[in-house]
């Protein structure tokens, strides 16, 4: 599968971080589990977070068992969320979050996730605008207006936790 290539100095100027869920039915799996579900259904992402491979390391969540792995150089433009692929940093949680929810670690994987990119981009709290869902964009900023249930309501509604979180990490 052949994906198109964006400069980061574009992604840096009119990037995006998407938050999703991955919809797999597998909240256990793995990430090579995950991968190739994704491929499966032509989704991607830059980034998958699974709460299932064990992790240790003193930044993990309470238990310790989340991780994550780049699926996609943020040059590579995905197919994360219609409306958004140019310019979207996409990050996937590993399972369905309106079925299974979603663990304080996955959170804060997430979190550190979203940080490091901010890092990355060069990005401060004034930048915090840049996080949003897969259905704000579905709902606000692609062209064809559609719904869709990604990430679920125990993403949706944490949002505006994880965006508080994300700022205490950046500077002014």
């Amino acid at each position: 599968m052949q994906r198109g290539k964006r400069t980061l100095s574009a992604l840096k100027k009119h990037g995006r971080v998407v938050v999703h869920h991955a919809g797999s039915t597998d909240h256990n799996s793995n990430h090579e589990t995950l991968a190739a579900h994704l491929k499966a259904t032509n989704l991607g992402y830059h980034y998958t977070v699974d709460d299932d491979a064990v992790f240790k390391s003193k930044a993990a969540g309470s238990d310790g068992r989340w991780t994550f792995k780049q699926q996609a150089p943020l040059t590579d433009i995905v197919w994360g969320a219609t409306g958004c692929n140019e310019h979207g940093i996409h990050v996937s949680i590993d399972g369905n979050s309106i079925t299974t929810g979603v663990t304080d670690d996955e959170k804060t994987c997430l979190v550190q996730i979203i940080v490091a990119i901010f890092q990355q981009m060069g990005w401060t709290k004034k930048d915090l605008w840049r996080i949003v869902t897969h259905q704000y964009v579905g709902l606000h900023i692609s062209y064809t207006k559609y719904f869709t249930e990604c990430p679920g309501p125990p993403i949706i509604n944490w949002m505006p936790e994880c965006i508080r979180r994300v700022g205490t990490y950046l500077p002014d």
